[in-house]
Formats: structure tokens, C-alpha cells, sequence
């Protein structure tokens, strides 16, 4: 069967290779997606095309050059693009730069602090989430367990495997945790995929 749904990969200044990488793969293994790779120019660029896609997919990487890449006319786009309807996913920094502030390993030489203008999930996306974490190595990599109840109010348990660690070794605690157990709820149907442009998945703190 042909793939019936368009997945973007943001590859721009801040985006990890290896993470980019095991993105587009991921996507294009599911089966469900034609995907392609999205620049920052390309978002800030008067060719609006990219806004037709079903889901935009930021990688880990560093969220500051998001910020900067994107600038303010590039994230309101991103967030314009939400608002109608179209799916943000991010993992590791793009999910730091879709939050409402950032405090990532504040007081150490790491320390990336302020305020960001996504705000998808309203509340301060803190970590990293383990101690340890180094960009230039795999140290810090865990795979962590989260409890949440879904939407019949059974308690479920999702794993973060190891085989996603390069994405996820500087994973978020959102405060409060209530808000990333809704956001779980809401998308754990894999059913649910073909109506990704339906869900509006801004996120009250």
C-alpha cells in the first residue's frame, strides 16, 4: 500500500545528523508516510508547500540554533501550522524548543535557560532528565519507564527503549507531569494515525 500521509524532518542548524537520520528511517519504515527532510530557509522562505504535510518532526540536536535559524517569522509559521490542523512531533531538543520555557542543566556549563515562543506545552521543559549527560559521547543514555493512564483510566506503562536513546538521552520532565500523561493518552491508538490533521494537540498547563 502507498504511503497516504507526508512527514517532515526538520535537517537545518541545530539538528542532529545521526538523529535526522534515524527520523527519516523510522518514517519511512512505519509505512505510512512519504517523507522528506525540511531546512530552516525553506520554513522562512515564501514557498509555503511544506504546510500541506501532515506531520513535522523536529529531531535532537541543540535548540538554540532553532531559535536562531527560525527566528520569530519561521516559529510562527511552525506554530501557525498547528494551529490549522498539522502535528508537531519533537524529540529530545525539538521538544525543549515546542515548550513553553527551557532549563536544561541550569548552573552547569550546559545551561541553556529562557523563555521560547512555540509554547505547545505551556509549562518549562526541564532536564536533562539523568544525570551524566555529555553531547559528544553516548553517556547519559537511559531507557526510562512512564506510567500514565489512558483514556479508559488504566494505568499503562511506556518503555523508552534503548534502540531510541540517541533521541531521547536528554529527555524532557515536563512540569506538571499531568500534562505529558495527557499528551500520551491522547496519542497512544495507532489507529489514531490517519487522523493526525484532526487533533489539535496543544496542551492546557
Amino acid at each position: 500500500m502507498a504511503p497516504t500521509l507526508v512527514g517532515l524532518v526538520y535537517n537545518g542548524p541545530g539538528a542532529s545528523v545521526r538523529s535526522v537520520h534515524s527520523l527519516v528511517r523510522s518514517l519511512e519504515r512505519c509505512g505510512e508516510f512519504t517523507v522528506r527532510t525540511v531546512s530552516a530557509t525553506e520554513v522562512t522562505s515564501d514557498d509555503e508547500s511544506w504546510r500541506s504535510a501532515d506531520l513535522f518532526v523536529f529531531p535532537g540536536g541543540a535548540d538554540l540554533p532553532y531559535v536562531s535559524a527560525l527566528g520569530p517569522v519561521g516559529m510562527q509559521r511552525i506554530r501557525s501550522y498547528v494551529e490549522q490542523g498539522g502535528v508537531y512531533l519533537g524529540f529530545c531538543a525539538g521538544a525543549y524548543f515546542a515548550s513553553g520555557a527551557v532549563s536544561f542543566e541550569a548552573g552547569t556549563k550546559l545551561e541553556v535557560v529562557g523563555e521560547r515562543h512555540l509554547k505547545f506545552y505551556r509549562g518549562t521543559a526541564a532536564g536533562a532528565a539523568f544525570p551524566g549527560f555529555d553531547y559528544e559521547s553516548e553517556r547519559g543514555a537511559v531507557a526510562a519507564k512512564i506510567k500514565y493512564k489512558n483514556v479508559a483510566g488504566e494505568l499503562s506503562t511506556l518503555c523508552a527503549l534503548a534502540l531510541f536513546h540517541s533521541l531521547t538521552r536528554a529527555s524532557v520532565c515536563y512540569s506538571p507531569i499531568r500534562s505529558l500523561a495527557r499528551s500520551l493518552a491522547r496519542s497512544r491508538r495507532v489507529d489514531d494515525v490517519p487522523r493526525l490533521r484532526q487533533r489539535r494537540p496543544l496542551l492546557d498547563d
